[in-house]
């Protein structure tokens, strides 16, 4: 008798701690989240992405925390202007999607942000590298599309290359419209029950379409 309730608290215990473990990460990437979305903290990408790399060692079998620190190098990239640097958090964020792609190879959010990562490469030298990263990127919301089709964010990348297009190259405001309007439906469906989950691009999609609209 004795020993099987020792053996009870021994199990309470190690349900206590694993619960405790649990909240503890939930907590920790909510807090990060809101921040990332927080526009009063939009320099300090860097810090962020160094949080959600400390989650990560914490949480070795969760994808999310690579997500989010490579969502935060890449996004600091598009706010370059120095080509080294912007390369040093591509670099960066490239480390983190293929990790998470080892754990998630299925998850449609990791194929946007490798397309993402290939656009930010291009800001560099848009000349020599944008039809090579162009057509990767391209090629990256493709593979997203067939792994999850009701996600948004694969039309609104769509979009944003389309708009930043040429209209002698086939891009410009009418060719971008119809890939933010399919996303506008989309983001209408979203679920937005887990806050750990991906969820951002409504209102960048909708300030797009005000843009095609001008």
């Amino acid at each position: 008798m004795k020993t099987k309730i020792i053996f009870l608290f021994a199990l309470m215990a190690l349900f206590l701690s694993a619960n405790a473990q649990s909240v503890s990460y939930d907590s920790a990437m909510i807090k990060s989240i809101r921040k990332i979305h927080n526009p009063e903290n939009a320099d300090k990408l860097i810090d962020l992405a160094g949080r959600f790399e400390r989650i990560a060692q914490a949480k070795p079998a969760e994808w999310l925390p690579l997500y989010y620190s490579a969502y935060c190098y890449i996004f600091q990239a598009f706010a370059e202007k120095d080509g080294k640097q912007i390369d040093l958090n591509v670099d960066k964020a490239q480390v983190h999607i293929e990790k998470a792609m080892a754990m998630a190879p299925t998850e449609s959010e990791l194929l946007v942000l490798q397309a993402m990562a290939y656009q930010a490469r291009i800001g560099v030298n848009p000349m020599m590298r944008g039809m090579k990263y162009s057509g990767m990127a391209a090629d990256a919301l493709d593979m997203a599309e067939k792994l999850n089709a009701s996600n948004p964010r694969i039309y609104f990348i769509r979009g944003q290359s389309a708009f930043n297009t040429p209209k002698m190259f086939g891009g410009g405001k009418d060719a971008a419209k119809p890939h933010f309007v399919k996303a506008a439906s989309l983001f209408e469906k979203e679920n937005m029950e887990n806050p750990l989950a991906v969820h951002w691009g409504l209102e960048a999609n909708e300030q797009m379409l005000m843009a095609c609209e001008q």
